[in-house]
């Protein structure tokens, strides 16, 4: 049987440290959840601001998903204020199902007209 030396007994240490800290890496990544980037442009910016909030939250989702609509009530925003929802960099009415790590931006209503096409926004309106 080899002697142990104190190197040997050193690097035998370090292994168990990086095999825990793996582990623990492993867990963390099985249990957090990831976190949705939401803004809101215009004067849901404004309203966010004047309620003392800020333009831009971090919302964690179930695994399914929720409705744009969904999260935009636990956000306060008011829906009549709300022309569509940018998820991904496409624009979708608020039926829209977000799911977990999407990208997310509110639209007020009033964008100006020409801007409505360019950016979908007048196609998202009229999907059911």
């Amino acid at each position: 049987m080899p002697k142990k030396t104190a190197a040997s007994a050193f690097a035998l240490g370090l292994r168990q440290q990086e095999d825990v800290k793996l582990r623990e890496q492993k867990e963390k990544k099985v249990t957090q959840q990831p976190t949705n980037e939401v803004r809101m442009f215009g004067c849901l910016h404004t309203i966010r601001k004047e309620r003392g909030l800020a333009s831009m939250a971090e919302v964690t989702l179930p695994v399914e998903g929720r409705k744009a609509e969904d999260i935009a009530l636990d956000l306060d925003l008011p829906l009549d204020k709300i022309e569509g929802v940018f998820v991904n960099h496409t624009v979708y009415n608020l039926d829209k199902i977000v799911k977990p790590g999407d990208k997310v931006a509110f639209v007020p209503t009033g964008v100006p007209g020409p801007h409505r096409f360019m950016l979908g926004i007048h196609s998202a309106g009229k999907q059911s």
